[in-house]
Parts: C-alpha cells; structure tokens; sequence
C-alpha cells in the first residue's frame, strides 16, 4: 500500500503505525508537492525563494553574478555562420558548421570554413600551389564570394 502523505510503499501490517506517524511528523510541500518534515518545511520554502536563472531554470545564489558565464542555456554565436546556438550545443553546430566548404576567390580552391584563415595565409592565387600540400586559411582573411555575387560574375565576364 502507499502512502498518500510520503508515497512510499508500506506492508500492510505496518501501514496504521506509519501514517499515524506520516502524518504527524510529514507533510506535502505546498509549491512542490514533495513530501518534506515538519520541522524543515521552513527551510524547505527558502529553497523555493532563491532565484532560478531564466533560461537553463537553475537555482542561482544572490552572489553568484557570473551564471552566465557558465549557464548551459546562454546564447553563443557561431564562429562560422554567426547564428546563435546555447552553450551546450555550440561546439557540435560549429564542428558540423566548420566543415562546410566554400570556393577561395583568390585560388578557386574550395577551403572548409574551419580552416579558412590558414589557407588565407599561404594562398598565392594558384589551385597548384594550394594542392601541393600547404596548409589552409580563417575566414576572417579569405574573401568568399556570396550566391549573388557568385551570378553576376559570368554576367560580367560575358560583358
């Protein structure tokens, strides 16, 4: 049988010694349902009072000012994309992001995003060379070009 104050189950031939005792000593949080004794129901409510953080829900002391430092649910731009992803799955997306490729303008190579700033560094404008075993570059110094300007330069050629 259960309990309806602890909700443990209890042998049948104990069960009218426990609840009598259950329901002296024990009682059901009033925010949390959980059951909790008597004598630290008080200090049970103080827990319920300590700010939560908004975005992961976790309990955060008054002190504690750097949470967002370390909360798993706190936005973080991609270093590729620069779309924003929380925390916790930011450096999955960027290992998948990082991985996409795209054309070098200088060497028409194509350069995983990932290591776009090496290729950037000892590109020198010739497919040959890039394939010759150098290493690859940070996008940061590579300019790739974009889908539309991508369509206007046979537009341009042909003029």
């Amino acid at each position: 049988m259960d309990c309806a104050v602890c909700g443990r189950s209890v042998p049948e031939q104990n069960w009218a010694i426990h609840v009598a005792r259950c329901q002296r000593e024990t009682t059901k949080c009033p925010d949390c349902d959980a059951p909790v004794p008597k004598s630290l129901l008080s200090e049970h409510l103080e827990n319920h009072k300590q700010p939560k953080c908004e975005k992961c829900g976790e309990a955060v002391s008054l002190s504690e000012n750097d949470h967002n430092a370390t909360c798993p649910m706190e936005l973080r731009q991609c270093g590729f994309c620069r779309l924003w992803r929380p925390r916790v799955h930011l450096a999955e997306h960027e290992l998948y992001c990082g991985a996409r490729t795209d054309q070098c303008m200088q060497c028409g190579q194509f350069v995983m995003l990932r290591v776009a700033a090496e290729h950037a560094q000892v590109c020198t404008g010739s497919a040959a060379v890039a394939l010759a075993g150098a290493a690859f570059p940070p996008m940061a110094t590579v300019t790739f070009p974009s889908a539309s300007a991508a369509a206007e330069a046979p537009a341009a050629a042909a003029a």
